[in-house]
């Protein structure tokens, strides 16, 4: 036990969580405001953390907490939702010029999130014949001018499996899969993650999913996911900052004790929580 209390405080120095949900946030109560979040994320010893909202973009926010809180870096993103006007190159752009490095494709919006919950509308990336929107693609031309992230979101099956290989075709270099083991997301099998990894793309695995009242995925379907296609393709990340949830930074830390505890090594999680968060990022 001693060992893994240990190894867990080691790892999680220097950390990078790259999904992060943080006040003030107009649609869903937060546990923690940006600010608070990084002042914790100092106090546990991370480097730095995405603050994600999916009525707004981040970019000015981080850029101001970066500021008050210089010893972590706060990083703004945007979230292709309604929110923030879908499927927007412009808002994309805009974000970019403000500092943010991720782009996450709709969530809340997606068709398949709303289909999930039973619900019908929302945004498809693809057309009607499954080819990819002509918007995604100019969204590709902003992420690759300002050599962005790309995340997959909230999106379907079909459309992530489109989605990262028109991206990486493209020549956007920095692909990740959102939550491919949740039913609100990608619902991947193995090989649909191997044969994405392969083409460049890493896997995302986000803690709240864990968490009871979310997708509530057994850490054993985790450790399996990520020895089929190695650490050296996943990020793992908390996806904390619900009122009912752990703080982001005690999310992630609890994270990394679960996945030491079920036979993953402290290599591995050193790679999902630092090496490639750090190189997706450029920090």
């Amino acid at each position: 036990m001693s060992e893994h209390l240990s190894a867990t405080a080691s790892i999680l120095r220097g950390a990078v969580d790259m999904h992060v949900h943080a006040g003030p946030d107009a649609q869903v109560p937060r546990r923690l405001d940006a600010l608070r979040l990084a002042k914790l994320a100092k106090d546990y010893e991370l480097k730095a953390v995405v603050i994600k909202n999916k009525t707004t973009g981040t970019g000015a926010l981080a850029k101001l907490v970066t500021e008050l809180v210089p010893e972590v870096a706060t990083i703004g993103s945007v979230t292709l939702d309604t929110c923030n006007g879908g499927l927007n190159a412009e808002r994309v752009e805009f974000e970019a010029r403000l500092g943010s490095r991720v782009v996450w494709m709709p969530t809340y919006s997606a068709k398949n999130d709303r289909e999930s919950h039973g619900l019908t509308g929302g945004i498809s990336i693809l057309e009607t014949d499954g080819t990819l929107r002509p918007e995604v693609r100019e969204v590709f031309d902003i992420i690759r001018e300002y050599s962005l992230v790309l995340c997959t979101g909230h999106l379907s099956r079909e459309e992530v499996m489109v989605l990262t290989r028109e991206a990486i075709a493209a020549k956007v270099e920095r692909v990740v899969v959102s939550h491919p083991l949740t039913r609100v997301a990608a619902r991947l099998s193995i090989e649909d993650q191997k044969s994405l990894v392969n083409e460049g793309a890493f896997m995302e695995h986000c803690l709240a999913a864990a968490m009871l009242g979310h997708a509530e995925v057994p850490i054993e379907r985790f450790v399996e996911a990520i020895r089929a296609v190695s650490a050296r393709h996943c990020v793992v990340s908390s996806d904390f900052g619900q009122w009912q949830d752990p703080p982001a930074p005690e999310g992630l830390r609890m994270g990394i004790a679960w996945f030491l505890r079920h036979g993953l090594k402290e290599d591995e999680l050193e790679t999902m929580v630092k090496s490639n968060p750090i190189q997706l990022l450029a920090l």
